[in-house]
């Protein structure tokens, strides 16, 4: 990420010694389209396909990454010219579970370092694990985790149509990285054969629809408050503790006048 002011070369140098590769050596070599550039666009397709063909007039170009953060727009960029596509899942009201809502095969990578961490990982990164992966399978304690893993995930199988890999890897190494791609296929093949892909994506589609139903909404009741008292003194009680959030809710929903505004279509 961020090198030293003067000492560019030599940080990207350190990282070849440790392991990594740099992807890029500065802000001139690549285009990155963050999630809150793709907020603000109005033609989504047409104007992020614009963008990236602007891009790629700079002949030093070496790769176009987009962000996205829900499964329409991963659809969308899936057409255009790009390089690298990153699922971000740590947005607002998100946790590292919300992933399985936007993507088909959901694998988990750890490393040996984290020693117990197994016994104190949450059990629902647990049970929406597709493959787990434990890297840098060249260190102490690697294969102890991978056993362990092994035995937690077979004594709670998530379904009976998948059989939930553990791999190891180097990946500086390449070690391990061709059956972690057959992982991936043999993954999407299942799904196919046994039309849990289907299921899957109308399951996103519909958390995508309630999410942007309750996002719009949320918005107007924003909008609101600079003119409703009543939706005004309810927040304010909210904020000090005067009233439960779940007694606010219901009174506000109770209110005609107020339903009415949040439902009314833009521009009415």
């Amino acid at each position: 990420r961020k090198t030293t002011p003067g000492l560019r070369l030599l940080d990207k140098y350190a990282v070849t010694c440790g392991g990594g590769t740099s992807h890029r050596m500065g802000l001139h070599d690549a285009a990155l389209y963050k999630d809150n550039h793709l907020a603000g666009l109005k033609e989504f397709s047409k104007e992020l396909s614009s963008a990236i063909s602007l891009a790629k007039e700079n002949n030093e170009l070496k790769f176009v990454e987009v962000e996205v953060d829900e499964i329409g727009q991963l659809e969308k960029v899936l057409l255009l010219p790009v390089d690298i596509i990153l699922l971000e899942t740590a947005g607002v009201g998100q946790t590292e579970l919300d992933v399985k809502d936007v993507v088909d095969t959901v694998t988990v990578v750890l490393v040996p370092e984290a020693g117990d961490a197994i016994q104190t990982m949450k059990a629902g990164l647990m049970e929406i694990a597709d493959i787990f992966v434990v890297n840098k399978a060249d260190r102490s304690g690697s294969k102890r985790m991978a056993s362990d893993l092994s035995m937690s995930v077979h004594l709670g199988s998530k379904n009976d149509w998948w059989d939930t890999p553990v791999l190891l890897t180097q990946a500086h190494r390449g070690i391990g990285v061709k059956e972690l791609i057959d992982a991936f296929n043999g993954h999407r093949k299942i799904m196919e054969d046994t039309d849990n892909l289907g299921t899957i994506r109308k399951m996103q589609r519909r958390r995508e629809l309630e999410m942007a139903i309750r996002g719009q909404i949320f918005s107007r009741i924003k909008d609101s408050a600079s003119f409703s008292l009543k939706l005004t003194d309810i927040i304010d009680q909210v904020d000090t503790g005067k009233m439960d959030p779940t007694v606010a809710a219901n009174a506000l929903l109770k209110d005609q006048k107020l339903l009415e505004e949040w439902l009314k279509p833009n521009g009415d």
